[in-house]
This record gives C-alpha cells, structure tokens and sequence, in this order.
C-alpha cells in the first residue's frame, strides 16, 4: 500500500528558506560603504595623530602651505568596511567663494584610515587662497578649509651680539652670550633655525616684530660660526647667514704667591714727582736725574736714572733675624764703577743689598755675613731680573738672576728691622718694580715672581 501524503509540496518553503539564509549571508559579508561626513581634516599629514598635519582652519588664522601641489587628507571613523572621499577644491575663502578647481576622489579606504589625495600641478597658484571639503558620495560635505599658497622664501636674517661681536676676541668658552636676529627683509619671519657649523637644527620662535634673541656657550675656542635661517608662517626657510666670532681661549691662572709682600714699587705714575708704595700707600719724592718712560702699554711705567740720583723710600720691615726676600729688574747702561740696585735697611750697615760688583764685573747680593755674586758676567743695556733670599733657618743668602739660582755666601740674622730702601745708586740705567717679601722664597717662588714681574 503506497503511503499517504498532503496535499502541500514542502518544496517552496525550503527554497524560501535557503534564500533568506544566502541573503543574511551575503549581507554580513559586503563591506559596508560610510556615509556620514568625514572628520580630522589637514594639509600634509606626517602621521596617524590629527595633530600631525596642518591643521584644518578658516578665517585669518587660516593655514598656509608652500607647496603649490598639497596634500589634502580626511577619514571615517567606524567599526569596519571601506569609504569613498570626494574631495572639492574652489578658489577664494569661505566669505568670498570662487570657481571649483578641481574635484578628486580616493576609494576603497578602510574606515579608519586616513585618505589622503594631492592637488594637481597648475590648480593652485602662488599668493592664492583657497578652500577644500571632502564628502563620501550622496553624502554629507565636511566643515570647510581654508589655506593659503605662500611659495617665497624670505630674506636671509641678520644676525648681531654685543657680547661676541664679529671683530676681535671675546667671552670665553665658558661665557654665555646673547645673540639677536632680525628680519633681513620686509616679511617677518615666524621664527629662526640655527646651529653650529653647516647645519642650522634648533628653532627659536620670533616676537611679533620678527626679531629673536638667542643666548647659547660658543662651541669652541677661537673661530664660532653661527648659522641661521628664517622661517616664515609657511615653513619656507630662508638662504643661510652665517656669523663669524671669535672666542678668546682660557687664560692660565697664575699660582697663588705664598708669600707676604711688604712693599712694591712699580713706579708706574703717570706725572708728578711722588712715587708710591703700592702695598702700604706710603709716598716718596723722586729726585733730580730721574724721568718716567712710558711702558709696553698706558699702564707701565719705569725710570731712567742718570747715575747722580738715589732714591730713598721708607718701609716698616722686614726684620733681620727673619726670613725675606728682595727683588728688583735693572738694565744698566754703564758697568764701569760699582752700583746698589736696592738697599734694604741702614745703607751704612744693610740687611740686604741687591748690586754690582765693578772689580768682578758680577751681580751680587751682600748681607750680614758675606757676598754672593754672579755665575757670569753682568750684561750691559739688557734687562736683567735680581732677587735675593734670606733664609734663617739655613743662615745663608742666595743669590738669583733672571730666576737661576747662583752662588750663596753666610748671613747672620739680626735683631734689627728695616726701615728704609734705597734703590738706584749709582745707576746710569733703567730700574723698576722693587718688591720685598716676608718669608725665604723657594726657587719656584722665584721662578713666579720672574714670570709676575711686567717690568716695562
């Protein structure tokens, strides 16, 4: 017996059902095309950020670019599929519109994604402003741009500092110094790029007039040269100006004298007919056969005696039974007869005499016990540097020239302080900076005040 059936086929119903299935399938799987307005419009995108492109704006605080061909980008957010751009670009700004120029597209980009499409070479032009939007197509246009075509450089700046002028040199190494730059044209730059050597690589922002100041250390010792850019609102950079100083290099630092001075006398005054001590203040007359020369520079001063005059200063020490030292610079002009280049104490019973001896033709230092002279001969009409040092403690009195030590004779101390000097008896020469100390000089002490000592 065959079975019994309905009389409805099931054969419809299926195929409906399979049909729906395939529809929601095929619905899921097309990617969805976005039709809401694109959003983080700018000029010449350098990254995923919005902050990283020019930003979208109208009005005066529109944007300005110096390429005739920019790069104009926008995107949809969304959960996924793909978007269309319609890009619009017309001449004028938003107040005043002009004729379209051109309309772009980019398709196929992934929600999300920034799409990004370039002006054509021959739409723009420099000195004209422009307005772009962008839109999905059939759906809404975004809020418009407004940029500007700013293709010119400015003028290359100047570039000026009191503290490292371009003549001489100046500062330190270590010295800051402050450096001002200006427009070089009518155009105010926005701010400037500068560096040392060849490659400008740090910004300084410009004040509203154009102008910047800069205060930065010099990179070396000797010749610095700056170099500096303008830039403008567009980012064109001016050609380079390059600023030429000079830094003066480090000065050595003179050892500290251990020392204590007594008395000096540089005779360095100008007129007059005093002559001071410049430890103690102390003045003393300069008698007939003595005139100032003038030294290396307006500062120095020494005397020229004419072999009749002496002269006699007072002083308040040192005392024999204790350590000194006496130094002088001399250039004698007649080594016939003897001579006391200094005389410290009593002349007729001295502590300490800085001279020459005619019958030896030596230097000599004579003190309470003996004479110390000379290796070699004194020369005639040459500087020459004396010193001599008591020392206590050993009894003995050296002898220096031009900082060598030479002979050493005995010296008795005694219980009597010096209370005069006299200097230049007997000199047909020059004579200058006559210093006394309280101590016995080392022979690098003696070697400092030789190299201390601007004599002329």
């Amino acid at each position: 017996m065959r079975p019994r059936t309905s009389g409805r086929s099931t054969t419809a119903p299926r195929l409906l059902t399979a049909l729906t299935t395939a529809l929601t399938l095929l619905a899921t799987a097309a990617p969805a095309h976005a039709t809401t307005a694109p959003t983080d419009l700018g000029i010449e995108g350098l990254g995923p950020d919005p902050d990283q492109a020019i930003p979208c704006r109208v009005g005066p605080d529109r944007s300005v670019v110096f390429t005739q061909t920019p790069r104009l980008r926008a995107r949809i957010q969304g959960p996924g599929g793909t978007g269309e751009f319609e890009y619009a670009v017309h001449a004028g700004t938003v107040d005043a519109p002009g004729a379209e120029l051109a309309v772009l597209h980019d398709r196929s980009i992934p929600l999300g994604v920034y799409s990004e499409v370039r002006v054509p070479a021959g739409v723009l032009s420099h000195g004209g402003f422009y307005t772009w939007r962008v839109r999905t197509p059939g759906g809404e246009w975004s809020s418009p741009c407004e940029f500007e075509v700013d293709g010119v450089k400015p003028d290359a700046p100047l570039v000026s500092s009191t503290d490292y002028p371009e003549a001489g040199d100046h500062g330190g190494p270590d010295v800051p110094g402050t450096f001002t730059f200006r427009p070089g044209g009518p155009e105010l730059p926005v701010a400037y790029v500068w560096g040392f050597g060849s490659d400008p690589i740090h910004t300084v922002p410009a004040a509203p007039d154009g102008t910047a100041t800069l205060t930065t250390l010099p990179r070396w010792v000797g010749a610095n040269h700056l170099v500096v850019q303008a830039e403008d609102r567009a980012g064109n950079r001016s050609p380079v100006t390059t600023y030429w100083f000079s830094v003066t290099p480090p000065q050595p630092q003179a050892p500290e004298f251990p020392l204590t001075e007594l008395h000096r006398y540089g005779f360095n005054e100008t007129e007059g007919a005093t002559t001071a001590d410049s430890i103690t203040g102390a003045t003393t007359t300069l008698p007939g056969g003595v005139t100032r020369v003038p030294g290396r520079n307006d500062n120095k001063r020494f005397l020229n005696l004419d072999g009749t005059a002496a002269i006699t200063a007072p002083t308040t020490g040192p005392r024999a039974d204790q350590p000194f030292t006496l130094a002088a610079w001399v250039r004698p002009t007649d080594l016939t007869a003897d001579l006391r280049v200094a005389v410290l104490g009593d002349p007729s019973t001295p502590l300490a005499t800085l001279g020459y001896q005619a019958s030896t033709g030596k230097w000599s230092a004579t003190g309470a016990g003996g004479t110390a002279t000379s290796f070699f001969p004194a020369d005639n009409g040459s500087w020459v540097f004396l010193a001599v040092v008591h020392d206590h403690t050993t009894g003995t009195a050296t002898l220096y020239v031009d900082a060598v030590k030479q002979n050493t004779a005995p010296w008795t101390p005694t219980a009597t302080t010096a209370a005069s000097l006299l200097v230049g008896e007997g000199l047909r020469g020059s004579l200058d900076d006559v210093r006394v100390f309280s101590g016995a000089a080392s022979d690098d002490d003696v070697t400092l005040l030789y190299n201390d000592s601007f004599h002329f």
